[in-house]
């Protein structure tokens, strides 16, 4: 029985005619969701699926399941009125299907729901096109929600993506076509190895296609289209520690055409196949995909390639390898191009209703699970109670310590000589406590190794307090009795673990880095004792993240500084912990303070070498929350002053890949000329050298330079390239040679 609540047949945001869409809707997702999904539907029709060339008879039609992906309940709600919907219209699809009476979840692993909407670990699945009019009657576009307002932005192209896919689908109008027919006309099937899907058309095509759609919502900004591809080419997109898309796919030795779906192939030939349809698209123009699609049945893949284009996609392949070792600005440039094309036909898009409110890098939580807001702060944030008793600490530095990059803990403390006598701690363990009125909890455990390949578990925890702002705790020990039943007695926001009924409070069979995460919502009262420092380093770690403000009102605060892009930094939102105790606890922990200062955490200084450089330049906004930006830390470099001599400044290196071994270097600054300048005396117009000093710990380096590095910054003061040398001194006449590297803002 079909329920009006859940099943919508009407858009509400645009006249879709000739499609036919329906909506099926989660209970619990949101109006707003709804609304950005309709629009996505309302762009997508204009922007392709309405296209005189589109095949209409196979468009429609297309049903929308939109997901709540914070609730799986839902999800699973949602399955049955999917079924229900699905045995009334196609009768035949529902009795083969997992809807079908012969479909028995548990057989097959399943024992959430049927697996349709959420997965096998009971998460809300991720968003894609999961059926097609040829072979079940209809396109099935599952849709999973974002974070809204701050992520407005991903309906749209999401929506924009998944729908291209069914535009491509339905230019093939066969009947129950077997999977592997249909997968040659899409282009999934021209590797070396037939019998391998290969991602690089279909969903180069898709990501291009909704990027280039999307750039001309009013929302997207001039250099929307610009900034992915920036971004998807010149990163370590896919976190695999090989260095940026760009250079692995150069660095393969294989052919675009055999990347796979998964591992480490999947982003890079999903951003490889994006470059190559731009540059296709560039150099033949925006109509040739309308008119390759319309040939596509009747002529193949290969043959409608040349009819569309004037050559063969593997020659294009040739002359795309040849474009792509040109220099980055020059790839670049035709996104301007791009730019310019997309200007001119936005009279063909009318977005409905776009998001009011542009998308914020440091969004807090702002309400809880039963719609109340998380509670205020008043005036400001300040803690209420103590962290830890300053006699169970022998001192808190400032410093980034083993971490190349700035991080939201950079006040280490550190509680002394352990007084177990079996010589497996390294420090005392002291009590720890919650420093205010905590409202939601992310904690989690590990099984870890120490150098002997002894195993032990060690915790972490991220506090929610008031206004959303965050405290994290690191290198702690097991959660006291007393906060895991107020634990177990909250409501469960995310499971982060394969095992979703694993024991907060430890595992000690577990195996070497195995462990348990989840977050969760519950009211833990300032004064609470949380847990003991592990022992198992010097200490424990606790920072504090402002959440919900901006730059200039994060500047504010004396301890954070100043970031370029606080949104691509560790330290982005992070402040000094001790600034914000009250009395006597703030006059305790700073009589601690083995450091001359406590911050600032942030020491970006424009036009000049200080602060923190990256492997890329940086956008202009921070990504979708689905597309997150990978971890660099290994990637950049921070030049920084030193935290125990105001007269002395430093420089970490994240491996030798310039000249210089991973590690902390210092120089001692002068006042002129252009040998061992402060960093932010570093300006545009001259090559500097520094004499470096190797730090063997925090508070102790070389009396003598063992290498030199030398240092430009461009005239924009958006790049800074530097080269090391194994040598104690600068001297004239030195320039840089063929490891050197440059770094961006």
């Amino acid at each position: 029985m079909e329920t009006p609540e859940a099943i919508r047949r009407a858009i509400s945001h645009c006249d879709v005619a000739p499609l036919e869409v329906t909506l099926l809707v989660a209970s619990t997702e949101t109006p707003a969701g709804v609304a950005l999904v309709e629009e996505g539907i309302c762009l997508s029709k204009e922007a392709f699926l309405g296209h005189p060339t589109a095949n209409q008879e196979m468009v429609s039609p297309i049903y929308v399941a939109v997901l709540d992906r914070h609730s799986p309940e839902s999800a699973i709600e949602l399955e049955d009125v999917y079924c229900d919907f699905i045995r009334e219209h196609h009768p035949d699809t529902h009795r083969r299907s997992r809807c079908g009476p012969q479909y028995v979840p548990e057989d097959h692993g399943c024992d959430f729901g049927r697996c349709l909407f959420v997965d096998d670990r009971g998460e809300v699945v991720g968003s894609s096109i999961s059926s097609n009019r040829q072979s079940d009657g209809f396109h099935l576009f599952i849709n999973t929600s974002h974070d809204l307002p701050q992520h407005a932005s991903s309906y749209l192209y999401v929506t924009l993506h998944e729908l291209w896919h069914v535009f491509q689908i339905s230019s093939i109008s066969q009947a129950d076509i077997t999977y592997e027919e249909l997968a040659y006309p899409l282009g999934k099937r021209l590797g070396s190895d037939p019998t391998v899907d290969t991602p690089w058309w279909m969903e180069g095509s898709a990501t291009y296609f909704s990027h280039y759609f999307y750039a001309q919502h009013p929302e997207a900004g001039e250099d929307w289209l610009y900034q992915q591809a920036d971004r998807g080419f010149w990163t370590d997109y896919n976190g695999s520690g090989l260095g940026d898309i760009i250079d692995q796919y150069r660095d393969s030795g294989r052919s675009l055409f055999d990347f796979q779906y998964g591992g480490s192939d999947h982003q890079v030939a999903y951003w490889t196949g994006f470059w190559y349809v731009a540059y296709l698209m560039e150099q033949k123009g925006i109509d040739t995909i309308f008119d390759f699609h319309a040939g596509l049945e009747e002529q193949g893949f290969e043959q409608s390639f040349v009819n569309a284009f004037g050559t063969s996609h593997t020659e294009f392949l040739e002359e795309f390898e040849a474009f792509i070792e040109k220099p980055r600005s020059e790839m670049l440039d035709i996104f301007t191009t791009a730019a310019r094309t997309t200007t001119a036909t936005t009279a063909t898009i009318d977005p409905i209703a776009p998001a009011e409110d542009e998308p914020f890098w440091n969004e807090p939580m702002r309400s809880l699970s039963d719609g109340r807001p998380v509670p205020s702060c008043g005036d400001g944030f300040t803690f209420t109670g103590p962290v830890v008793d300053a006699d169970d600490v022998e001192s808190v530095m400032f410093h980034p310590g083993g971490h190349v990059t700035p991080h939201d803990h950079m006040a280490y403390w550190s509680t002394g000589e352990p007084t177990d006598p079996s010589g497996f701690l390294r420090s005392k363990q002291v009590q720890l406590t919650a420093p205010a009125d905590v409202f939601a909890m992310d904690l989690g455990w590990e099984q870890r190794t120490n150098e002997e390949e002894d195993t032990y578990l060690e915790w972490g925890a991220s506090l929610t307090f008031c206004d959303g702002h965050i405290a994290m705790f690191g290198h702690v020990g097991q959660p006291t009795d007393e906060l895991l039943e107020i634990l177990n007695a909250g409501v469960l926001l995310e499971s982060m673990s394969d095992d979703s009924d694993c024991n907060l409070g430890g595992d000690e069979a577990a195996a070497a880095g195995e462990g348990c995460r989840r977050s969760i919502e519950a009211s833990v009262p300032a004064g609470t004792a949380l847990f003991h420092s592990s022992g198992m380093t010097s200490g424990f770690d606790f920072g504090l993240s402002l959440v919900g403000l901006t730059v200039d009102e994060l500047t504010e605060h004396p301890s954070y500084g100043f970031s370029i892009m606080p949104w691509r930094s560790g330290s982005g939102k992070s402040v000094c912990p001790l600034d914000y105790f009250p009395e006597p606890w703030n006059s305790d922990y700073l009589a601690l303070l083995a450091s001359d200062r406590c911050g600032p955490f942030n020491q970006d200084v424009p036009e000049t070498a200080m602060g923190l450089w990256f492997p890329s330049p940086s956008l202009d906004q921070p990504p979708p929350p689905w597309e997150p930006w990978p971890n660099e830390e290994f990637d950049s470099i921070w030049l920084f002053a030193y935290h125990d001599d105001s007269s002395k400044h430093e420089l970490t290196v994240p491996d030798d890949s310039f000249g210089l071994e991973y590690g902390n270097f210092v120089i001692e600054t002068r006042d002129e000329e252009t040998v061992n300048r402060r960093w932010d005396e570093v300006v545009a117009g001259d090559v500097y050298c520094a004499e470096l000093l190797q730090a063997d710990s925090a508070f102790s380096h070389e009396s003598t330079p063992s290498a030199i590095a030398l240092l430009e910054l461009s005239t924009d003061g958006q790049s800074l390239t530097i080269e090391g040398y194994a040598r104690s001194e600068c001297v004239d006449g030195l320039d840089f040679g063929g490891r050197a590297r440059i770094f961006y803002r």
